[in-house]
């Protein structure tokens, strides 16, 4: 097997979890935290978010449409409150 075949089977169980820092940057559209997000996305790479994150996030201050993409992004996040 090549290097990176090998490469590719160490990242399998890997996946990115991003934090409540990560979080206020990446529903601002055209920042790096953004550009991030969506190379993440669609490049298929897997990713989260941890429940004390979202709760911080969530917590704010946070306007509604914020909040909109941020549950477009995590969409099955709960948070821990």
């Amino acid at each position: 097997m090549d290097g990176s075949g090998a490469r590719r089977e160490a990242l399998a169980g890997e996946m990115i979890h991003f934090d409540t820092n990560f979080l206020i940057q990446a529903v601002i559209a055209g920042s790096p935290a953004h550009a991030q997000f969506r190379s993440s996305a669609l490049s298929g790479e897997k990713f989260s978010v941890s429940s004390v994150a979202w709760a911080e996030f969530l917590c704010g201050p946070l306007d509604t449409k914020a909040e909109s993409i941020a549950r477009q992004m995590f969409p099955d996040s709960e948070a821990f409150l």
